[in-house]
């Protein structure tokens, strides 16, 4: 879980997407320094969760992961800022 606060004017969408895009697993090295493969990348995967965004920001997150291809292992989770309040104090 990695929260991102900011200030209006600061590239703040522009980081969450880069985040994602180069999101992935640590490989573990063995005592010998080789490297382990365990060829289970596939089981990674990313939730993304956007507040309050306005429709505009939603779309640059959806156009940004599949653009980049990451949007095979994310899941979004979009509040926007027209949806009522109390879906948000809820979740």
């Amino acid at each position: 879980k990695i929260p991102l606060f900011s200030a209006a004017g600061l590239p703040h969408n522009e980081i969450a997407a880069q985040i994602c895009r180069q999101a992935g697993l640590v490989k573990r090295l063995e005592k010998s320094d080789n490297l382990i493969e365990d060829g289970e990348e596939d089981n990674f995967a990313i939730v993304f969760a956007a507040m309050g965004v306005n429709m505009e920001t939603a779309q640059f997150f959806k156009r940004d992961f599949e653009e980049n291809g990451s949007m095979e292992r994310v899941t979004l989770f979009l509040n926007l800022a027209n949806d009522p309040t109390i879906e948000r104090i809820i979740t």
